[in-house]
């Protein structure tokens, strides 16, 4: 397995995980929302998607690494420096197929790397309440719980 930097050839992958991994996620969260409305709403923001992975990848405020097996994209990873002395870990995702082979935390070990390098003091992540997997990854990793953020929805 291979961890890389990635490119803008990428792209395409990493947002058929991302979509892949998010509909798995709002499913534990949203239970409520349809399988269509999620499948419709990854759908009609993918071209805005690509746009934002493209900016990011060329910004030196973001970081994109890639996990290949065998020449396949499995999985990707997304740090942001938010200021002088945080960096947040955005995003992990790895495909269904590939899961619990250690590849989260490769990833997630590889943008740490990176935000290190950029001397950041604190390093962040945050995932929806009922995603046991990342929460035990985050632990795993050593990350501890310092807030939890609550949502009411006002009609």
């Amino acid at each position: 397995m291979n961890i890389r930097k990635a490119t803008k050839k990428d792209i395409k992958s990493i947002d058929e995980i991302y979509s892949n991994g998010s509909m798995i996620e709002c499913k534990l969260q949203f239970p409520e929302i349809s399988i269509s409305k999620l499948k419709g709403d990854l759908k009609k923001y993918k071209s805005s998607r690509s746009k934002r992975y493209l900016k990011e990848m060329n910004s030196r405020k973001y970081y994109y690494v890639v996990a290949e097996e065998e020449d396949k994209i499995v999985g990707f990873g997304q740090a942001e420096i938010k200021n002088k002395d945080v960096g947040v870990l955005e995003l992990i995702y790895v495909d269904k197929k590939f899961t619990k082979k250690g590849i989260g935390l490769k990833l997630l070990k590889e943008l740490e790397k990176w935000l290190k390098l950029k001397k950041v003091k604190f390093i962040e992540s945050g995932f929806y309440y009922n995603n046991s997997p990342s929460a035990a990854l985050h632990k795993k990793a050593g990350y501890k719980p310092i807030r939890i953020k609550m949502r009411k929805k006002v009609n």
